[in-house]
This record gives C-alpha cells, structure tokens and sequence, in this order.
C-alpha cells in the first residue's frame, strides 16, 4: 500500500481525508464511497492514489454532461480486471435533477459489478444527491470531504440548489434573508462597467439565479423571474450558448407555467430546445427531457393530441438510448398514461399505467417511491371512473411506500391525503373527508407555507367537505 504523499496535499484535514480514503481502499470488498472537492482537488485525490487497482473515468475528459448507467456500464464491462471504479467530476453528468433521479435509478444495477466504487465531486452536488436520490445515498458506506488549499482563489458564490432542494418553505425563506443582501447588491450591477470583472459577474449570475431557484419554490414569482433574467442577461453577454443557458430558459418556462402562462413557458422549453438539438443532437437523453417538458405545456392547454406526440419524441429516445425495459422509459410510459387520463380514454391510460408498472416493481422493487408514483397514477384512473374502493386499495399502496420511505410528514404524502380524501367525499363520508384533506394541508403549509397556491387551494376542499357536514346535520 502506498503511504500518504503529504507533498500533494498540505492541509491536514485534506491528508486526514486522504487517510480515511486509504483504509477504505485496504479493508473494502466491494460498496459505494464518496469523496467531495473542487475539480482540481479531485484530480490530486487519484494522483495521491496512483498505485492502486484502479480504473478511473473522468468526466471532465469525456464529452458526456448527463449521466447516463450505459455509458458507465460499458466503461466498467471493459475494465473487469480492476478492483476499484472511481469516477470523478460527476458534477458534470448531474446538471439537473433528473439527472441525480437517473443515477438514483442506477444504484441496483451498478452494486452487481461487486467493485469498489469511489465517486467524487464538488460538495453541491453531494448534498442534490443526499436530497433527490435516497436509494443511491443509502449505499454510501463512507463519504469524506477535501477543500482548496489555494486560499487566495476567488469563490463568490453560493451552493447550488434547485427549487426542489429545501426541506421547507422556512428554509428556502431562512436562503433567502442570509442572501438580501447579496441579492441586492447583484441586481444592481451594471453590466457594461469597467469596474465588474468578467469573473465577478459570471459569479454573481450562479449566485441569482440559486436565489431565483429560491424565490420559485416559495412561489414568489416576480422575484424568481427578475432574478434569472438578470443572471441570463449576464450568461448571454459572456457567455455562447450553452446547455445551461438551456437549463435557464426551463426554469423561466416553469416560472410562467406555475403562473399559468403556458403558451409563455411553452416558447421558453422551444428556446431550450433549440440548443440541445443543436448541441447535443436530437436522440440525446437530455433532449429528450426537453420533449417531455414541452409535452407537459402542451397537457395544461388542453393540447393533448400534441402532447402525445411530444411524449412519443421522447419516448422513441429513451428506448433506442436507454432501452425499452429501463426505468427512465417507464417514466415516458407513465406520462403517457396521465394524458390518455385527462382525455377520458380510462382503458388506455390503465395500459400504459401497466407497462410502467411492470418495469418498475421488476426493475425497482414494489417498495420503490417511482413505484408508488404508478399506484397512484393507477388510482386516479380509477378514482375518475368512479371506482372508489379499488381506487383506494392502489392509494393505499402508494401511502404505504411513500410513508416507508419519506415518513408521514412529508411532502409527497400531501397529494395521497388529498386524493383519497377526495374519494371518501364522493363516497359521502365526509368527516374522513375532513380529516386527510387538513392531514394534507398542515404538510403543504409546513412545506410551502401557508401563502403558497397549493396550500391555499385545499382551502376549497375543506369549505366543501365542512359544509357537506353542516348539511347533514340540519
């Protein structure tokens, strides 16, 4: 075993890490390991363990900005011979949530190489992981952190979130109050200054538009768009056109969609489309997320003969790319069928539901939250026609996943509470009716707070179950 270099690293806490990275290296079998740093740290941390058995894929050195399990499958397939697999920058292939949920998805398929697996990246997208891929994260036996011994670079920025990241509308208000100031000062820089650097500016555009991510998830939304058109007006002066530029227009297109201006967000995905095609083809995965999002636009307009088609982009990708049977095209398969719900087509939506439903409990097990996603998605199906107790049978095994994995507090058990609510309303027990659409409120506000759309609108479907109870008591 080679012992630790200190003339590679001199902070102490990074020759502590190095240690702990050492002994995993002599006393693992096989499992998943972490390790977060800058870019150039990442690179120091493999050169300190040069002599190991060791196959390395380096994303930084790769043209591929999404993940993708093939692609590491084929590398780690031609490299059976190594004990240990590390993968570094895996910053690059997370820019986005789904992303982190296609890795999450990953998490069986990689544990039967039965190898070491060490992964690096920065501390941001440690923390999406830890937030958005629970099944991945729970297969990290160990995770150690490096910082930059360069003190004197400069670093303005702030950790990366996205809206989905924050626990609760107090956090994402608590982000908000530490960063005022900051915010403040950066949506008054003038572009055209001399004083500015090019640096300090590109600096100040992550930094609004992390705060625009902000601002969207406590659904403030003037806030949230004047802050990443001002970080967009910054990334355009200086920057080509890009896949984050791509990944700006989406989030304006979400701004408008949750205001209801679909036809607005629907020209924000189109510009978004646009430069993926052009710079990452059009049978790209990332590409065809932007397929998807422009199904979705067309869904909210009514649209849905569009939308299917849009669906049916995405959907031819995703099966030559990923393959028929992979979770991510399960997802297309399940989106499909919530449109042929909303035609009132039952029969078909339920088809799709199904073929989901078998990939997923085959691929993923039947305790798997995308799982629970289908139950659901199969409840309201039958929920729609009218068939409340087999409607309630599937929510009930939504509920159960989802209580397993994210506890009865969470977010996503709101939607659960007020669907099956919505169930006992029809069925005219309206005091169990009451009781989960309150159940679902009290998470939303919690949550989302109590001035965000969603927890202000169960408010009809509490006055409705209240006066149907009044009624009765007449």
């Amino acid at each position: 075993m080679k012992t630790v270099t200190e003339n590679l690293f001199s902070d102490a806490s990074n020759i502590d890490s190095l240690s702990s990275l050492r002994w995993i290296l002599s006393n693992a079998v096989d499992g998943f390991y972490m390790f977060t740093a800058p870019p150039p740290i990442q690179q120091k941390v493999l050169r300190n363990l040069s002599g190991e058995d060791m196959s390395i894929y380096d994303y930084s050195k790769t043209n591929e900005r999404s993940y993708s399990y093939r692609v590491i499958n084929q590398w780690a397939t031609q490299n059976t011979e190594k004990r240990v697999y590390a993968i570094i920058n895996m910053q690059l292939a997370l820019p986005e949530d789904r992303d982190i949920q296609n890795l999450n998805l990953s998490r069986d398929m990689i544990s039967r190489h039965n190898k070491i697996w060490i992964y690096g990246m920065t501390e941001d997208t440690r923390y999406r992981i830890m937030r958005h891929a629970p099944d991945f994260s729970s297969f990290v036996r160990l995770a150690v952190n490096f910082i930059e011994e360069d003190k004197n670079i400069f670093r303005d920025y702030i950790p990366h979130y996205s809206y989905n990241d924050f626990a609760s509308a107090e956090e994402a208000q608590g982000f908000l109050r530490a960063y005022e100031a900051m915010e403040n000062k950066y949506m008054r820089y003038d572009m055209n200054s001399d004083e500015l650097s090019r640096e300090k500016l590109l600096s100040s555009a992550l930094t609004l538009e992390n705060i625009a991510k902000a601002y969207l998830y406590v659904a403030n939304y003037p806030k949230a768009m004047s802050c990443i058109q001002k970080s967009l007006c910054i990334r355009e002066k200086f920057l080509e056109e890009d896949t984050d530029t791509a990944k700006m227009y989406h989030i304006i297109a979400d701004i408008c969609q949750y205001q209801g201006d679909y036809a607005t967000a629907l020209s924000w995905h189109q510009k978004a489309l646009v430069i993926r095609e052009r710079l990452l083809g059009k049978d790209h995965p990332m590409t065809a997320n932007t397929y998807n999002d422009i199904a979705v636009a067309y869904e909210y307009q009514g649209d849905y003969a569009t939308a299917l088609s849009w669906h049916q982009k995405a959907l031819d990708i995703r099966k030559r790319v990923l393959g028929a049977e992979h979770p991510g095209t399960a997802t297309t398969y399940h989106n499909i069928a919530v449109v042929y719900r909303y035609q009132g087509d039952y029969e078909t939506a339920l088809s799709w539901h199904e073929k989901a439903r078998n990939i997923r409990e085959r691929v993923l097990g039947a305790e798997h939250p995308r799982t629970a996603t289908t139950y659901f998605g199969i409840a309201n199906v039958y929920k729609d026609q009218g068939e409340y107790a087999t409607a309630l049978s599937w929510y009930q095994k939504a509920l159960t996943i989802r209580e397993h994995v994210f506890g009865k507090d969470h977010l996503n058990i709101a939607a659960i509470y007020n669907s099956i609510a919505t169930v006992y309303y029809h069925q005219g027990d309206y005091v169990k009716a009451l009781s989960l659409y309150n159940k679902a409120k009290a998470i939303l506000e919690e949550w989302l707070g109590k001035d965000h759309p969603d927890a202000v609108g169960i408010n009809n479907n509490i006055a409705e179950a209240n006066k149907k109870i009044i009624e009765n008591t007449l």
